[in-house]
């Protein structure tokens, strides 16, 4: 049976890396990226198993739709596992961080990684995995 992950924010760092130590462990991954360009990059190092998709998880209708992806994907299969890891960081201390610039990351860190989960915990509790 193949193991379906999700991954988000993969165009760089931990994420990237996630995505393709989980390709080489033989997973089919699903990878999210912003922009198309990181998910050519992405794919020009992974086996054809790694899917990639664009998703925003600040954008509720890029995550229902990329949900809607991968359950077109992965069919009954359903997916093993979410990797919630996109995030922005944006190293400033609090004391003059303006207030605007943190709803933005909290857009993300917070609420975006809740959307993702709200829409991908279907596909997770889908799976018949046996470990």
């Amino acid at each position: 049976m193949t193991k379906h992950v999700v991954v988000t924010g993969c165009s760089k760092g931990i994420g990237k890396a996630t995505a393709l130590y989980l390709d080489r462990q033989g997973y089919t991954v699903w990878a999210s990226v912003r922009k198309a360009n990181d998910a050519e990059m992405l794919k020009s190092q992974a086996s054809q198993r790694l899917q990639t998709f664009l998703m925003d998880i600040t954008d509720p209708q890029q995550v229902q739709a990329a949900a809607e992806q991968v359950q077109a994907g992965v069919g009954d299969e359903g997916v093993f596992a979410l990797v919630n890891n996109a995030v922005v960081m944006i190293p400033c201390p609090l004391e003059v961080l303006p207030i605007e610039i943190l709803h933005q990351q909290m857009a993300v860190v917070v609420d975006g990684t809740l959307r993702v989960t709200q829409a991908f915990l279907p596909l997770v509790r889908q799976a018949k995995v046996q470990l």
